[in-house]
């Protein structure tokens, strides 16, 4: 009896099934680093979002405790709302903590460049620091801030009609804006934040807050 030999692949066979290989995984490849891609934007692009929602909180939050510290105009450096370039500060009171009591802060948020990082920042300096002029303790909030802008939303003469928009504070008790529109430039992308003014918190201050 003859038995059958064994028959191996022939060079043709392995260079096709080498080549039909090699495309496999050059596809798969491919749809991996699309997929890598993909979601490392995802991921990039919800911290970015993430890190505006707590800036923006973190601003409200201020802003919810703002007051007038001095309506005589006796500290004229510690305005009850204050916007300039790609600035916005006021005096503000800061809830009590584990380690503290309730305390006034002035309070300040600026997109420009410090220490070495442009960006959105955060600064807070007690009264008397504000009174002598000494630099604030500042709190990066979010990268690449550029621009940041302000407007202020006024109720017309009689409250009765459309709330009017403009790009400057008075500083007049008569004239206190409803609304205050914050808007962020970071890395190209704007964000905007409608931020609400309770009624009676920035109403004049007399009594003399705690530094």
């Amino acid at each position: 009896m003859v038995l059958a030999g064994r028959r191996g692949f022939t060079f043709v066979e392995l260079l096709i099934a080498a080549t039909m290989i090699s495309i496999l995984f050059v596809g798969l490849s491919s749809h991996l680093r699309g997929g890598m891609t993909v979601w490392q934007q995802t991921t990039q692009r919800t911290a970015a979002l993430q890190r505006e929602r707590v800036a923006f909180e973190r601003m409200e939050r201020d802003l919810a405790n703002a007051f007038v510290y001095d309506p005589t105009g006796r500290l004229t450096d510690v305005p009850a709302l204050a916007a300039g370039a790609n600035r916005l500060s006021w005096a503000t009171i800061e809830p009590a903590g584990h380690d503290h009591p309730a305390r006034a802060r002035v309070v300040a948020y600026a997109c420009g460049e410090q220490q070495g990082r442009l960006g959105l920042w955060r600064t807070t300096q007690s009264l008397s620091e504000a009174r002598a002029k000494r630099l604030p303790t500042a709190e990066f909030l979010l990268p690449g801030c550029d621009e940041l802008a302000v407007r202020y939303a006024y109720l017309p003469a009689g409250s009765s009609g459309a709330l009017e928009w403009e790009g400057e504070w008075h500083k007049t008790a008569d004239r206190l804006p409803a609304l205050v529109e914050v808007s962020v430039r970071a890395g190209g992308h704007r964000s905007q934040r409608t931020l609400r003014v309770p009624v009676g918190v920035l109403e004049p201050f007399n009594a003399m807050a705690s530094p």
